[in-house]
């Protein structure tokens, strides 16, 4: 009578902490079958979706002999982290500050190129995305928050007068003249403003910012 060994398993994991939605690897040593608890492939790449304990029995093809011994291997998935992304000014004439700010994570790395919680001065209208990593676990987000900024040029404003020499007591009238106003700007204008100057002066066209 031959009385055949039972095979010893082992078992190992490509990478036993990961992301969620990344894959890891299973695989058994010391037989030539294996069975995965809870249900998993042998040398195959596949994504977890929860921490857990895996556990493989392994049989010897030759003899049909099962392995006895339970080997096991830990598997922990972290979270992404969920990133947004706010701004100080959504709108505003070229020339002046806003400031992108990322949530959620703790590092972010913005585009079109910009440094989280620092003002700047953005020069074109543009949709800026953010993706945040957790440093803790390594894990960043794969869906990028989005936020528009629009940056509107400044008004080109003329400013004339029928008379700039005149008889100290006479008229004169200034007018200013901006084209097509832009959405989202306040312009204080003096127009067709009729006075008597006492002196030489300068009168100036404002804008409210």
């Amino acid at each position: 009578m031959t009385v055949n060994p039972r095979p010893v398993v082992t078992a190992t994991v490509t990478n036993s902490v990961v992301c969620i939605g990344s894959s890891v690897t299973l695989n058994g040593g010391g037989a030539d079958t294996y069975t995965w608890n809870p249900l998993a492939p042998n040398n195959s790449p596949f994504a977890p979706t929860a921490n857990t304990i895996y556990t493989v029995t392994g049989t010897n093809t030759l003899t049909g002999c099962t392995s006895t011994n339970v080997a096991s291997i830990g598997v922990t998935v972290n979270p992404l982290p969920v990133v947004t992304a706010s701004i100080t000014n959504s709108v505003v004439c070229i020339g002046f500050t806003t400031q992108l700010n990322g949530g959620g994570a703790n590092t972010y790395t913005w585009n079109p190129v910009a440094t989280n919680g620092a003002t700047f001065t953005p020069t074109i209208s543009a949709n800026y995305t953010v993706t945040g990593t957790n440093t803790l676990t390594g894990c960043t987000n794969t869906n990028p928050a989005t936020i528009g900024l629009t940056v509107n040029p400044r008004p080109s404003v003329t400013a004339a007068v029928n008379n700039s020499v005149v008889c100290n007591g006479a008229s004169v009238t200034l007018t200013a003249v901006m084209p097509t106003p832009i959405h989202g700007t306040l312009w204080r204008l003096i127009t067709s403003h009729s006075l008597q100057p006492q002196r030489p002066f300068i009168q100036w066209v404002e804008q409210i910012l």
